[in-house]
């Protein structure tokens, strides 16, 4: 496994971090969770009220925004 020098993977969490903060309106705090975890090889449980979001991840798993 080739490992990325830091300044490049530091500019490819930033992006994938700005994308998905521009997708996912208000939800920082839960992005940050979630590529914290990613990083760490760890699991993420996110709770909340049920059905939210449940319309996005439909339409986003199918490509569709």
């Amino acid at each position: 496994m080739r490992l990325l020098p830091p300044d490049i993977l530091q500019e490819r969490f930033a992006t994938v971090r700005k994308e998905l903060t521009a997708a996912l309106i208000e939800r920082d705090d839960e992005v940050d969770v979630l590529l914290t975890a990613l990083i760490a090889n760890e699991h993420a449980l996110l709770v909340g009220n049920p059905g939210v979001d449940r319309g996005f991840k439909r339409g986003h798993y199918r490509g569709r925004r």
